[in-house]
């Protein structure tokens, strides 16, 4: 395997580019932990000229984080916000065709779309993220923290699959850098973006309540997911080894929609090991690990003093 450099790494900056990604892509809103309640909530808060941004500006999320990637001072969001202000096209172009083709579609217009990200990213900021809870920050913050320290303990493979909670990275040899970035907005879903030798991972991560008399979310989320016959059936399917999902629909035999459910679902609960081959091909297979931390988990729950 070629040397891998592997970071983590997490900014208010990263935070502010997926929560306006929740906000703005309809067909994560029935599925994020946040749902379409939060999607209300925030649409009521926000001015029309946000709105209008929002819908009439394409986001470019890859692009967003490779500038993010390459600012000097991406801690701060008004920073990060006039650095990319003020940086030069040249600039911009030459930081993206490092690790995109020359002629990617991305790149056309760019002075344009750097403007309107610019306004917009700071509506977004002023009129939604500046309010949201500091706890959610300092959750990632600590989350970060927390996994640098374990880079020692893991194979690159092995530590990609424990902080995502199932996501195996079976292209990995093929990659030269791997950040990981904590995040809460699109939380279940793991958000990947893939370019020439560089892989941006932004990880799940859920924000504990501190009550310690109210079960964790990962003993939830295992419980919930165990909590349907179907769901059961595709885990003991899924111990013959690797599965499509064209295999696990034809075994089941529901529709691909409600397979689909069923299948984010377990990967919430972190029953699911999703292997990635080159070009976005998925299978899966069960993670039996999982079902093992559950049960020391719903032990240690249970036996805490009321």
């Amino acid at each position: 395997m070629n040397d891998i450099k592997l970071e983590i790494e997490f900014s208010e900056s990263n935070e502010l580019i997926t929560s306006l990604l929740a906000f703005k892509t309809k067909s994560l809103h029935k599925g994020i932990q946040l749902g379409n309640s939060w999607v209300r909530n925030v649409k009521g808060k926000l001015s029309e000229t946000t709105l209008e941004l929002i819908a009439n500006t394409e986001l470019k999320e890859s692009i967003l984080n490779l500038l993010l990637l390459a600012c000097p001072k991406k801690d701060s969001v008004h920073d990060f916000l006039e650095w990319i202000g003020d940086v030069s096209v040249g600039e911009i172009l030459e930081q993206v065709s490092t690790w995109t083709p020359e002629e990617t579609n991305d790149l056309r217009n760019i002075n344009e779309w750097r403007s309107n990200m610019v306004q917009l990213l700071s509506l977004w900021y002023e009129e939604y993220y500046q309010h949201i809870d500091p706890s959610i920050i300092n959750t990632l913050t600590k989350n970060a923290q927390k996994n640098k320290e374990l880079l020692k303990d893991y194979k690159p493979v092995d530590y990609i699959e424990e902080i995502t909670n199932g996501l195996r990275l079976e292209f990995i040899n093929k990659v030269k850098r791997i950040i990981l970035i904590p995040q809460y907005h699109i939380s279940p879903y793991n958000l990947t973006n893939d370019f020439n030798g560089l892989t941006i991972i932004y990880y799940s991560t859920q924000i504990e309540q501190m009550n310690p008399d109210f079960p964790s979310l990962s003993i939830l989320n295992i419980a919930r997911a165990l909590m349907d016959e179907n769901r059961l059936r595709i885990l003991r399917y899924l111990t013959n080894g690797e599965k499509s999902f064209t295999e696990v629909v034809q075994y089941i035999g529901l529709a691909k929609s409600t397979v689909h459910y069923h299948m984010v679902t377990l990967r919430t609960a972190g029953l699911v090991r999703v292997h990635v081959y080159s070009q976005g091909r998925e299978r899966y297979s069960l993670r039996n690990g999982a079902l093992n931390q559950f049960n020391s988990a719903l032990t240690s729950y249970l036996s805490l003093e009321n």
